[in-house]
């Protein structure tokens, strides 16, 4: 499987699941639900019968795929979203990809969307009722606000009545019983099965010096 092959010989890979609360923003490059200028994404519902996936703080996001999660490793991502062969030069023969290189090392990574060859965008994905976009088994890959390349697959949901899972201790006591009086929305938090391939190198992948 390329994920597995590209983190067992980089063991540079982290994992995990986590359920991104209704309306909350997540920061992948720590696992923390937050809202704070470091997170990459916000799970926002701009009404009952719409969601919204919305790269924050200067990450990028899309959609690549429906099934196969873990047949995307890093190379087959960029791959995918770039839908192109990665341009190669040695980085001591061309003035431009030094450029790049500095750019991409030195400088917010707001100035990536400059850089990627198509694919990533800083748009919100968005859907409304009922899902196939967000629905079990779609992949996204992002570009967190800290330059790393992640993967992220939908695995399910819990509805806004359920608080039977882990980061439902977030939850303040009176929203609980707020939202329990309330219409039960499906689809509420999104569990996410998620690997970062930190330290992937995204130089390849840059547009090709004119």
């Amino acid at each position: 499987i390329p994920s597995d092959y590209y983190c067992y010989k980089s063991k540079t890979c982290e994992r995990g699941t986590t359920t991104v609360l209704g309306t909350w923003q997540w920061d992948i490059d720590t696992n923390q639900l937050a809202t704070s200028r470091t997170t990459d994404l916000w799970w926002s519902h701009t009404n009952h019968n719409e969601r919204e996936m919305v790269p924050v703080n200067g990450a990028f996001i899309k959609r690549i795929a429906q099934g196969g999660c873990y047949k995307y490793g890093p190379n087959e991502i960029m791959e995918k979203v770039n839908d192109f062969t990665p341009y190669i030069v040695e980085e001591n023969t061309d003035t431009t990809l030094r450029q790049k290189r500095t750019i991409l090392n030195s400088k917010p990574v707001y100035e990536l969307n400059e850089l990627i060859n198509g694919g990533f965008s800083k748009q919100p994905v968005k859907e409304m009722m009922p899902l196939s976009v967000f629905k079990e088994g779609s992949v996204f890959a992002v570009i967190t606000n800290q330059g790393q390349l992640a993967r992220l697959c939908v695995s399910g949901f819990h509805s806004s009545y359920d608080f039977r899972f882990r980061e439902a201790y977030l939850l303040d006591p009176g929203w609980k019983k707020m939202v329990k009086q309330r219409e039960e929305k499906r689809h509420y938090h999104i569990l996410l099965d998620w690997t970062v391939f930190r330290g992937f190198d995204l130089m390849p992948y840059m547009e090709s010096p004119e």
